[in-house]
């Protein structure tokens, strides 16, 4: 980049490679999940640094705090849903007919509370969040943040944001004294993996406590992270279990629906105990992780579903449990959006600050409208007239799902009446550009101009009837993908690791004489 010689580059690259390895940002490619080879049984598994940027992404400071500050609404906002007796079986019936994996969740978190009136209402509940926002121009000169979408099951890359800040800090502490980005004052330390543990010995805690009599010659519960049987993001959730070891002594199992549906059982007692993998003795099950469960992929037979009700009905906190899982649909997210919706469980002064981050959200369901099928078609005439305006979101976790551009309109040309009911809307935000430089296997690397996602960690406890035990802000994430990118997600192949770097200015671009960061 501008101010180093080829030479220079190179070393950079190759100390960031060397660095980034060191510190375990890592994946295994999704095409070649770990696996044996039937010749000689060695493991054959290979392993790829997350894509990086090497330069730090200037981030305007009051952004950044007033998204830490509104993740503390949020959770409160799906705290009240998730315990909420009615609100999520009837706003999400509709779509729900129209998407069979959305209704097979909805209908066997009906057949729970069916059975059980009180089951959520007495549960300790917990979640880990990650609130996902990208900076928008207001007005000229006016810089906001507005949500993208908010994350309750699987919301990875905790712990590779927590080590990619150790990198960062590490490689400007003294390495670039060529650039002039000499200080690391303007680096915003993160420990998302430490708040996130944090939350499930919180949890664990409340979890032993609400024994009682129960516990009497049980061994101590341990965390179950529930995976896929092929886990491509492994370095991410390992580094959750070696920090709950590490700081609080909790054990974790990793564990797929499968091995818990062939080996685990619930107690009269509603304890969830599974066999152990490894010694054959019962595990006490005290809190379930879940990096698995959020797609149609994960349930291939009816052994996975058993599995899920299994865990659900028992005593064993679920991160999330199922109505915390349904609250982070996309569908839900654009119920919020409409006039009165969070009202119903926030004050006047925390539904404005929750509301002020969304983006324009629209349903494509008539019903929804009240003028029927004018509305909606009225809707449907501005998208398909300026479809590069718009995102076309399906009910689906995990990137790559949604539609832009072109394909909006084609896609919403191609469903039926029925059909487009699954779907969402949302207005394109178009975030301020910057160039950066990035590590991609070679050893001179590669300018380009990138765009950011801020991700906000974020963790609650609540015990049984509602009474918040934890509530923080725990971390962060920042992503950026190439401007020609639609999609931002690292382990989906589509952005890469970013770093904060706050600067106090308040205007879209970061124009280096506030700050130190930006450029080499």
């Amino acid at each position: 980049m501008e101010g180093l010689t080829k030479e220079q580059r190179r070393i950079l690259v190759r100390e960031a490679t060397e660095l980034a390895a060191t510190y375990s940002i890592q994946v295994v490619p999704a095409k070649q999940a770990p696996q044996l080879c039937e010749k000689t049984g060695k493991s054959i598994v290979s392993f790829r640094l997350c894509p990086l940027s090497i330069i730090p992404a200037p981030f305007p400071k009051h952004v950044f705090q007033q998204t830490m500050s509104t993740q503390l609404e949020i959770a409160q906002l799906f705290d009240g849903i998730a315990r909420h007796p009615t609100f999520l079986r009837d706003r999400l019936a509709s779509t729900a007919g129209v998407d069979s994996f959305l209704q097979r969740t909805l209908e066997l978190y009906t057949t729970v509370i069916d059975s059980n009136p009180a089951h959520y209402r007495d549960s300790i509940m917990a979640c880990a969040f990650r609130t996902d926002y990208m900076l928008h121009e207001s007005s000229p000169g006016t810089i906001v943040p507005k949500n993208v979408e908010i994350n309750t099951i699987a919301a990875g890359l905790g712990a590779v944001a927590s080590r990619a800040a150790d990198f960062y800090d590490n490689l400007f502490q003294g390495k670039l004294k060529f650039s002039n980005l000499t200080s690391t004052d303007g680096l915003e330390s993160n420990d998302a993996v430490g708040g996130i543990v944090h939350s499930f010995k919180v949890a664990l805690d409340e979890y032993t406590r609400s024994l009682s009599a129960v516990a009497a010659g049980l061994p101590a519960p341990v965390v179950v992270m529930v995976t896929h049987e092929k886990e491509f993001n492994i370095f991410d959730q390992r580094m959750h279990e070696i920090t709950a070891w590490k700081r609080y002594g909790i054990v974790f199992h990793r564990l797929t629906l499968k091995y818990i549906h062939d080996h685990g059982q619930v107690t009269d007692d509603n304890v969830l105990t599974v066999t152990c993998p490894l010694t054959g003795a019962p595990l006490h099950v005290g809190l379930l992780y879940f990096r698995a469960g959020y797609c149609p992929e994960d349930f291939p037979t009816e052994d996975e579903w058993s599995a899920r009700e299994l865990v659900e009905r028992s005593k064993a906190v679920k991160c999330p449990n199922l109505p915390y899982h349904l609250a982070g649909t996309k569908k839900v997210q654009q119920l919020l959006a409409q006039p009165d919706v969070i009202e119903e469980f926030l004050s006047p002064e925390q539904s404005a600050a929750v509301r002020a981050t969304f983006a324009g959200l629209y349903s494509l369901d008539e019903t929804e409208y009240s003028d029927g099928k004018q509305g909606l078609q009225q809707v449907i005439d501005r998208v398909l007239a300026n479809p590069q305006d718009f995102v076309l979101k399906p009910q689906r976790e995990g990137g790559g799902s949604n539609f832009y551009g072109d394909d909006v309109a084609t896609k919403l040309n191609e469903l039926t009446e029925g059909e487009r009911k699954a779907y969402i809307v949302q207005d394109i935000i178009r975030p301020p550009s910057h160039r950066t430089l990035l590590l991609n296997d070679t050893e001179d690397g590669e300018e380009a101009e990138v765009v950011n996602e801020l991700g906000i960690f974020g963790t609650i406890v609540s015990r049984a009837g509602g009474t918040v035990v934890e509530n923080v802000a725990v971390g962060h994430l920042l992503r950026g993908k190439r401007i020609t990118s639609a999609e931002a997600g690292v382990a989906a192949g589509h952005g890469f690791i970013d770093a904060v770097y706050l600067c106090p200015c308040k205007a879209p671009t970061c124009a280096n004489d506030c700050c130190e960061a930006g450029t080499l």
